[in-house]
């Protein structure tokens, strides 16, 4: 990019000039630029006028040096047009343009992106003027940060360089003046002139303005510099770098699995006809808003690419040094037509050579150094590292008044002769420091020196020799100096684990949290390796504790994995520590825990965090699933001891962590779940319980251990039997309760499956004395309300009414309640449903069950399956967060988990309606649907204790009020939020549900990760399944009338289907994507009859939705309902809309 006049700017990455800006951070304007007429101002070098008053001349691309970045170019007029910023709406953004990969359409002004406005977790594209391509930036999450300082608002200025305007101060030099504000100048910049009130003045309250950049020129400086909020040096540009692309560049595509992987991860896909010209040369004819670029290839192809994959093509010069690119396929790819490739080849990349002779067609032959190997390279397999042109010598201008600082070439060949460098290394090394003295007052320039990769300063940092260091700071070595995997000394300080030496270069300004090629940062090495006083240290100097590495690992991640629990200890309690963050894999903290078995870290991060354990990866398994597919039993016995509402949880396939250890034929975990309470006929998603996944490894992956350990377990059964592989977990199962008369997806039995018919004759003889010992029921009372096996029969847990081990003398009460049940049999008469009894554990002589009368649950006859039955006392109120006339929600605590509980009162006929939404839930078991945990009732109310989501609904995102702080959703975002709700909405009506009374309000969305859940199931209705494509009848209408279609709104019997939640779901998506009320707030309901019966079904608010989703959502207003679309359509459509976003 061309340097231009009047740009602002900051010190840059090879600043050597100590204090002259007047310290880091301090801003100046570029004054003068050199053309190489001027002996003190060569090419490439540009004089600039600071602040706070000083002016000097600097390299911006002399002898590939840059010692200033770019701070603001609006003063230069650089205006993308047709873009706005989307945080201050700024139409035509002026200077750096910064544009979201993640989000579409998402750019920012410069002052709003170091603002840090929007996520700050997101990769950007920076693009420096309109016609410049973007260069891809990490994220600014963990950034280095710097204030800015200068002639900002609230500085003192006084008349500076270029004043021409009298004595309009006052002249008066000892009373400055207040600077107010920051301007623009005419048309000819933004940000270009800074309005001052001057003391003293006629007028003190006129603002004057004055140039600040316009052609250069700067009308005053500061007596007090004025602070301009902070900014980010390590994503601006460096001024004179021309790496950035322009129009008419030259450039070639470059498809290596690296590219690949960026463009998966920023969402963009790769055309073919792109994939076609990879490697070939052409032109940049335009940039496009989006930031990709147009090139045109001499083949006569013209191709739209994002600039991540684009590399320009560099100039090379007869003897320039070159290194070679280091990634293999990116090489190949490179090479097809431009000297080809061969396996052998790998050997020299990454090696150093020099260009013998260049092509017509660009490619370059080089020679491999230290070796007589020749080769022909495309030219972007190279990088330049030194030019064989001869370097002139930069200076400073002494005249400017300062001493004259040299830019001394170093002379490489006579400092490999005499090998200094070598010595300096060793003396490092060896902690001499007498001879490190006298290596460096001979020679200076060795000071940054390399050594086996390494420069004095890594390795005297690496060995801990404090004095050495000391001595080497004395010359002003390079602090961030790196090796080749981007090591700095501070890293080599941590690798070493000398924390007295860590500590001593952070006080002399070392970058705590810089990173090396594998972004790991300082406090992953330390964590990694246990340094447990490095750790405290770089807490103690605010290094930032939430970086990820290239996988997206924390240093916390490392510390589990490595099991360094000082490490842990310190991390897990940490004030800044961000637990609920994921890895690339989805794993947090407490997965990875779980993953690794590492009970400890588990135990550590339940007792700080105990919302982690709600907490699911991707394919919706929290930790106890994890542990589950892994046999790690100590971290799910941790994790169910804290918090068994977690013992049923499902993932995205349905499936229970008993479910996934049965499938692993982890039988510890199987006996740790089953005896902690867990569903043992809870189904997946193919409608298999865990009984169907213990016989399918029965037949093809039997376990031979599972005897031994379940056959204590197992007493009455006939050993032979259970030494059979595999089928000891059967038995198990079904003396715990599983079910032999479930049938799957496909209509099959576990004992269906079966092929050897004794087999399943005594496994269903063992399932009829438990049944029969157990709870005596028909069948028609067992299918209506499914009871939970394991809690009901196999109870361990201790209660009022259910004593936690049997009295002594119980072998008497026993077989007196066996007889009684075997009396009833005989006499024939019907079967009355037993109180709930428990297994007692005594000698027995045969697979019979002993069991003993308990008082009756408190819940009426109803039995629900899945949800635990509670006595209310049990539960923490809280403080109410909502409600309405016939139910109150609070935010309570229940067995130490924070829960959302709805109490409704169940005067009349209420008791029915309760029993009837616990029904919907349990059929409503989806992951953005908010899930029934447990149910409790008094004498005049219910509770129902919910999953507690933590955020906000959906109507406070889209109008949060005036007392509400405001939160903005991007498009994607919506996107994302709308496919949760199609996807909760879909499922429920392919389960036979309606929602009826879908509305913003009635959706939650989490704060942070902004998943979406779908609440308030109270006015839903349970079609029955062999009716579930036609419409049926509810004797009122439901629902919120702003959101009803318009046959819910008559006042006869209804006929209700999934249409009418297609339409709420439409009303609730134009609040959502068009921000505005689906009808007007004074709209009444007369009002809104009225435009139903003049025909006016479509929302005139649908107009303030654009394309593609407003023509997604216009055919769900079809007056007829059976023309609307189905839910299972539109939730296709939004997931192809997030695919593309």
């Amino acid at each position: 990019m061309a340097i231009v006049l009047g740009t602002r700017v900051v010190r840059g990455p090879n600043w050597k000039w100590d204090d002259q800006d007047h310290g880091e951070g301090h801003v100046g304007t570029v004054v003068f630029i050199g053309k190489g007429d001027i002996a003190d101002r060569p090419e490439k070098t540009v004089l600039v006028m600071w602040d706070m008053g000083r002016k000097n001349n600097y390299r911006a691309g002399f002898n590939r040096s840059y010692d200033l970045r770019i701070f603001d170019n609006a003063q230069t007029d650089v205006v993308h047009p047709d873009v706005s910023c989307m945080i201050c709406e700024d139409e035509g953004i002026h200077g750096i343009r910064w544009k979201c990969f993640n989000c579409f359409e998402c750019n920012l002004c410069t002052p709003c992106f170091m603002y840090g406005k929007h996520d700050i977790g997101h990769q950007f594209q920076r693009f420096i003027t309109k016609d410049s391509a973007g260069r891809a930036l990490y994220c600014r999450q963990g950034a280095r940060k710097v204030e800015a300082l200068g002639t900002f608002p609230g500085a003192l200025v006084q008349r500076g360089n270029d004043w021409k305007y009298g004595d309009q101060d006052g002249g008066d030099s000892s009373r400055p003046g207040n600077m107010i504000d920051v301007q623009g100048w005419g048309d000819k910049g933004n940000r270009a002139a800074a309005g001052v009130k001057w003391p003293g003045k006629t007028n003190e309250s006129k603002i004057y303005r004055y140039r600040l950049g316009i052609e250069g020129k700067v009308d005053i400086k500061c007596k007090e510099e004025g602070r301009g909020g902070t900014y980010y040096p390590d994503l601006l540009p460096n001024l004179g770098e021309t790496e950035e692309l322009q129009v008419g560049d030259t450039v070639v595509i470059q498809l290596s699995k690296d590219t690949l992987k960026s463009l998966d991860i920023a969402k963009i896909s790769v055309a073919r006809e792109t994939q076609e010209v990879a490697g070939e040369k052409g032109v940049v004819k335009e940039v496009t808003n989006q930031g990709e670029l147009s090139i045109h290839f001499l083949s006569g192809q013209n191709v739209k690419i994002n600039p991540i994959a684009v590399r320009k093509v560099s100039a090379f010069s007869v003897g320039d040094r070159v290194r070679l690119i280091t990634d293999q396929s990116q090489a190949e790819n490179l090479q097809r037509g431009h000297g080809g490739w061969n396996h052998s080849m790998r050997k020299i990349l990454g090696r150093e050579a020099k260009v013998e002779q260049i092509y017509s067609d660009g490619d370059v032959k080089v020679k491999i150094e230290d070796t007589s190997i020749r080769l022909l390279f495309h030219p972007a397999c190279l990088t330049l590292i030194e030019s064989g042109q001869h370097e002139t010598v930069f200076e400073q201008n002494p005249e400017d008044g300062f001493t004259s600082l040299l830019d001394q070439r170093r002379n490489l060949e006579s400092l490999q002769s005499d090998g200094s460098n070598k010595k300096l290394s060793k003396a490092a090394a060896m902690g001499r420091v007498s001879d490190v003295k006298e290596i460096l007052e001979a020679n200076r320039d060795l000071i940054d020196s390399v050594y086996s990769n390494r420069t004095a300063l890594q390795v005297a940092a690496h060995q801990g020799h404090l004095s050495t260091v000391k001595e080497l700071m004395k010359y002003k070595p390079a602090l961030e100096a790196t090796d080749n995997d981007g090591d700095t000394a501070l890293l080599y300080a941590v690798y070493g684990n000398k924390p007295a030496l860590v500590e001593y270069l952070l006080d002399k300004g070392c970058f705590i949290n810089i990173v090396n090629n594998q972004k790991r940062s300082c406090l992953h090495v330390a964590a990694r390796r246990g340094h447990i006083k490095c750790v405290k240290i770089l807490l103690r100097k605010g290094c930032q504790c939430n970086m990820q590495d290239k996988a997206g690992d924390l240093a916390l991640h490392d510390a589990i994995h490595k099991d360094k629990r000082d490490v842990i200890d310190v991390l897990v309690p940490w004030h800044e520590s961000d637990l609920t963050l994921r890895n690339k894999k989805s794993l947090s903290v407490l997965h990875y825990a779980a993953l690794r078995g590492n009970d400890y870290a588990a135990g550590r991060l339940v007792f700080y965090a105990p919302h982690l354990i709600k907490m699911r990866k991707d394919d919706g398994q929290n930790a106890l699933h994890v542990a589950a597919s892994n046999n790690f039993e100590k971290v799910a016995r941790c994790l169910i001891e804290k918090d068994k509402s977690i013992l049923d949880d499902r993932d995205s396939l349905q499936k229970t962590p008993l479910l996934i250890a049965v499938s692993g034929g982890n039988v510890n975990i199987v006996t740790l779940l089953v005896e902690a309470g867990a569903d043992v006929n809870a189904c997946d998603g193919d409608r298999d319980t865990c009984l169907h996944i213990a016989v399918l490894r029965y037949k093809h992956n039997p376990s031979g251990n599972d005897a031994e350990i379940l056959q204590p377990l197992c007493k009455g059964v006939s050993e032979s039997l259970l030494k059979m592989p595999g089928v000891a977990l059967i038995v198990y199962l079904i003396m715990r309760g599983a079910r032999i008369d479930v049938y799957n997806r496909s209509r099959r039995t576990p004992l269906q499956i079966l092929e050897g018919k004794s087999l399943a004759i005594a496994l269903s003889s063992i399932a009829r004395n438990v049944v029969s010992t157990s709870i005596p029921a028909s069948v028609d009372e067992v299918d209506h309300a499914l009871p939970n096996s394991a809690s009901r029969v196999f109870n361990l847990k201790s209660t009022k009414s259910t004593p936690t081990s049997p009295p002594r003398s119980l072998e008497k009460p026993q077989q007196q309640q066996q007889g009684k049940q075997q009396k009833t049999l005989k006499s024939g008469q019907p079967q009355q449903r037993q109180p709930q009894q428990q297994r007692i554990n005594l000698p027995q002589k045969s697979p019979q069950l002993y069991v003993e009368e308990v008082s009756p649950p408190q819940f009426g006859k109803s039995v629900f399956e899945g949800v635990h039955r509670i006595d209310f006392k049990e539960l923490d109120m809280g403080v109410e967060i909502g409600g309405g006339s016939f139910a109150k929600v609070y935010r309570g605590r229940w067995r130490g988990t924070t829960v959302a509980i709805k109490k409704m009162n169940i005067a009349g006929s209420n008791r029915t309606e309760i029993e009837k939404e616990v029904d919907i839930h349990k059929q409503a078991m989806h992951p953005n649907i908010v899930q029934l945990m447990a149910l409790g009732y008094s004498d005049v109310s219910a509770y129902l204790v919910m999953t507690f989501i933590h955020g906000s609904t959906l109507q406070d995102y889209i109008f949060p009020g005036e007392k509400k702080k405001s939160c903005v959703l991007t498009v994607p975002q919506k996107n994302l939020i709308a496919k949760d709700v199609l996807s909760a909405l879909t499922f429920m009506h392919a389960s036979g549900l309606l929602h009826l009374d879908i509305k913003p309000s009635n959706i939650l969305i989490e704060k942070g990760t902004l998943k979406t859940y779908l609440c308030d199931l109270g006015l839903s209705y349970i079609k029955q399944r062999a009716h579930m494509s036609l419409s049926s009848h509810i004797s009122k209408a439901r629902g919120t009338p702003m959101y009803m279609a318009p046959e819910m709104h008559a006042n006869h019997a209804l006929k209700v289907s999934s249409a009418q939640d297609i339409w709420s779901v439409a009303c609730s998506f134009i609040e959502l994507y068009g921000e505005v009320p689906v009808y007007p707030n004074t709209m009444t309901l007369w009002g809104l009859a009225h435009l139903f019966m003049t025909g006016s079904i479509v929302p005139d608010s649908l107009q303030e939705v654009i394309a593609p989703q407003k023509d997604i959502i216009m055919p769900c207003f079809n007056v007829k309902t059976n023309a609307r679309p189905m839910a299972l359509d539109l939730l296709l459509k939004f997931e192809e809309l997030c695919e593309e976003s």
